[in-house]
């Protein structure tokens, strides 16, 4: 597969998985996505912040390993463990629980229907950043820092995993939502 056509479909399921994501969070009022659930689960409001957290360092990273890639003219990284897992157990969550570092935990933002609102541009802002590198080969690009849990996953497998974070949140906030104390309208 040609690298503009790895990059397009590493997007679209991204996306997919980003729209699939605000399509969910939309239905909540400010009551609804506040509500604090007694298991130190995060509520609606928080797993939104922290999406929008998560896409800022993601474009942060990429574009510091593909601006020094593009420096160096090195676009493949020397690793000592290319063990990692697969985007398929990413996705069914055979990573298990895993804690986000203190920069990406929510901070306490209360404006949901803004949140909301910069979903789908945070995710775009990310696409954007791409556009310049869609000829290079990035299958051997791997953006530091990695989760050691995840492994070493280039790109590709980065943008991709983007989604699935998505998708993992929104699993989440529908176990949120089934609480028996959870504000139903």
């Amino acid at each position: 597969m040609k690298p503009t056509e790895q990059l397009d479909k590493a997007f679209e399921s991204a996306l997919r998985d980003r729209e699939n994501f605000i399509k969910f969070v939309k239905e909540f009022t400010y009551e609804q996505a506040s509500w604090k659930p007694p298991d130190s689960e995060w509520s609606i409001m928080e797993n939104i912040e922290h999406t929008l957290l998560v896409d800022v360092f993601f474009r942060e990273t990429a574009m510091e390993t593909l601006n020094h890639a593009k420096k160096t003219g090195n676009w493949i990284t020397e690793l000592e463990n290319n063990d990692k897992m697969t985007l398929e157990a990413l996705r069914n969550r055979e990573q298990g629980f895993i804690h986000s570092p203190a920069f990406l935990l929510p901070k306490g933002r209360n404006d949901v229907k803004q949140m909301i609102k910069e979903l789908y541009p945070s995710k775009m802002a990310i696409h954007e950043s791409f556009i310049l590198f869609r000829s290079k080969d990035l299958s051997l690009l791997i953006p530091k820092p990695y989760n050691l849990t995840y492994g070493p996953l280039n790109m590709y497998e980065r943008i991709y995993y983007s989604g699935i974070h998505d998708y993992l949140h929104q699993e989440q906030m529908e176990r949120v939502i089934v609480q028996k104390d959870f504000i139903k309208i």
